[in-house]
């Protein structure tokens, strides 16, 4: 019994309480850490040929993380260059179609800031201003550059999964 009264002292249980404290601090801002990580999947289902000074490209973006993320700015890296994309909400291109009940339509680009919400995803078509004389088409794979309101860049290289032929 003196054992156990020896143990149980005011100055032990404050030492307990504190530690207990100090490992659940630790836990939460590690956790925290983890969910609020940036993971954006992006994919390239298809892309154009540059043409007329414009790269024209179809992309998927899925948000895996716990946060909702917008993405400010999506640019194309080659080499040493920096091509940002065309921050316009009118349309891109118009499509003929030879059949069909619709003779025309209209390819938009998709709008930034893009938002993704928690676990969500977005689509759409993005133009990028390409100087055709300076550009090389890369011929397998395509290094993007995404920045987002989180304050992180992310760089990716991709490979197109298809040619477009708008």
């Amino acid at each position: 019994m003196n054992f156990v009264k020896s143990i149980l002292t005011r100055d032990n249980i404050t030492l307990f309480l504190s530690i207990c404290g100090a490992l659940g601090s630790l836990f939460l801002f590690i956790r925290t850490r983890i969910l609020e990580k940036v993971d954006i999947d992006v994919k390239i289902p298809g892309i154009c040929e540059p043409e007329m000074g414009s790269l024209i490209a179809y992309f998927t973006f899925a948000n895996n993380s716990r946060l909702p993320v917008s993405i400010t700015g999506i640019s194309i890296v080659c080499g040493e260059d920096l091509y940002p994309c065309e921050n316009i909400s009118d349309y891109i291109i118009n499509v003929t179609y030879s059949s069909g009940d619709w003779p025309q339509s209209t390819i938009q680009n998709i709008p930034l800031p893009i938002y993704l919400p928690t676990l969500g995803a977005a689509c759409g078509y993005v133009s990028f201003a390409v100087p055709s004389k300076d550009f090389q088409f890369p011929s397998k794979l395509l290094t993007i550059r995404l920045s987002t309101n989180r304050n992180q860049i992310i760089e990716r290289t991709l490979e197109p999964e298809t040619l477009l032929d708008l």
